[in-house]
C-alpha cells in the first residue's frame, strides 16, 4: 500500500509543478520503478476485479497518462528522468 501511496503522491507532486509552472530542475519521477509499477498494476487489477469489471484498459490508460506527464516534464526539463 505504501508503494500506490508513493505513486500517487509522484503523479500528484508532478501535476502541481507542471501545471503551476514551477520551473524546477528535479520531479521525483526517478522513484518510480518497474517494481512499484508492477505492484501498482497488480492492486489496480485487484480493486477493478472486486468490483466485478475488467480493468486493463483502465490500467493501461493510467499508466499511459503518467508515461506522457513523465515525457513532458523530461522535454520540459522539469525533471532528469524520463520513464519511457
Amino acid at each position: 500500500m505504501l508503494q500506490l501511496k508513493s505513486l500517487l503522491a509522484v503523479v500528484s507532486i508532478a501535476l502541481f509543478l507542471i501545471f503551476s509552472k514551477v520551473s524546477l530542475s528535479i520531479l521525483p519521477f526517478d522513484v518510480i520503478t518497474p517494481q512499484i509499477l508492477d505492484f501498482y498494476k497488480a492492486k489496480r487489477l485487484e480493486e477493478c476485479k472486486s468490483k466485478g469489471i475488467k480493468g486493463h484498459r483502465a490500467i493501461n490508460l493510467e499508466l499511459l497518462c503518467l508515461s506522457a506527464m513523465s515525457k513532458f516534464a523530461y522535454e520540459r526539463r522539469y525533471t532528469k528522468t524520463n520513464l519511457n
